[in-house]
């Protein structure tokens, strides 16, 4: 996968996902004893799908642990990266700032 497609998925992923958070706190309003989390509606099957494939792609399969989740989900697509940053095994730290970053250490990582 090139970069380009690689950065583009990302952000399409991080678009889907802000407008899926927006949707939920719109329907908390009208729902108020609705709780948020449980107001999103359902498409977590094709997300999961997308990012088995990034993941597939990139050699980004490694049991529990995914450079490409930990990005979107703990890292919040890069915004969280000087709070959680990882480590090399040489106590390098891992840009992780933005998807071009997390394309360029999965590449570089390539066995």
């Amino acid at each position: 996968m090139n970069k380009d497609l690689f950065i583009e998925t990302i952000e399409k992923i991080k678009q889907q996902h802000l407008h899926d958070v927006k949707c939920s706190e719109l329907l908390n309003q009208v729902y108020s004893n609705g709780f948020q989390a449980n107001l999103m509606y359902e498409n977590h099957l094709l997300m999961n799908q997308v990012i088995k494939i990034l993941q597939v792609q990139m050699n980004d399969e490694n049991g529990h642990h995914s450079w490409i989740e930990y990005f979107l989900w703990e890292l919040d697509f890069g915004k969280k990266n000087k709070e959680l940053q990882a480590f090399r095994q040489d106590n390098s730290v891992i840009d992780l700032s933005d998807a071009g970053k997390l394309y360029d250490y999965l590449t570089e990582n390539i066995n």
